[in-house]
């Protein structure tokens, strides 16, 4: 179970890093006034840095390992989701109160890129259930 929960973990931090590097990549190619400078490396800096941090933050689904955590509900989604749900609120709500460019949520885009590969693994993980 331990090697199930790394691998999902592994996966959600690198295909969101993906996701969001192409996303990246996309916007800074039709955008004509930012060219691909140190700027542009910064931010895909930034995006992986950032999935890293998430991904540690959501270590403690690491005891869903144990059974008698996983088979309770409640608990199974809160140890899975609190770190990135904190992260998500932090980032979003001062960007809620002063919003001006369209760039301010783009920390609020990777953690939800990031919440939205890691339910996927969720679902996946709840459905296959509890493997020794």
């Amino acid at each position: 179970m331990i090697k199930q929960l790394l691998k999902n973990l592994l996966l959600t931090f690198v295909l969101s890093s993906a996701i969001t590097l192409i996303a990246l990549f996309v916007n800074h190619y039709f955008n004509d006034v930012v060219d691909f400078d140190s700027d542009f490396k910064g931010l895909l800096e930034f995006a992986v840095e950032s999935y890293l941090f998430l991904s540690i933050l959501s270590l403690p689904m690491m005891f869903l390992a144990k059974h008698s955590i996983f088979k309770k509900t409640t608990l199974r989604f809160t140890l899975y989701y609190t770190g990135s749900i904190l992260v998500l609120i932090v980032v979003t709500l001062p960007t809620l109160r002063e919003y001006k460019y369209a760039e301010d949520w783009l920390c609020t885009m990777i953690v939800a890129i990031f919440i939205i590969i890691h339910t996927i693994f969720y679902v996946k993980l709840v459905k296959k259930g509890f493997i020794l």
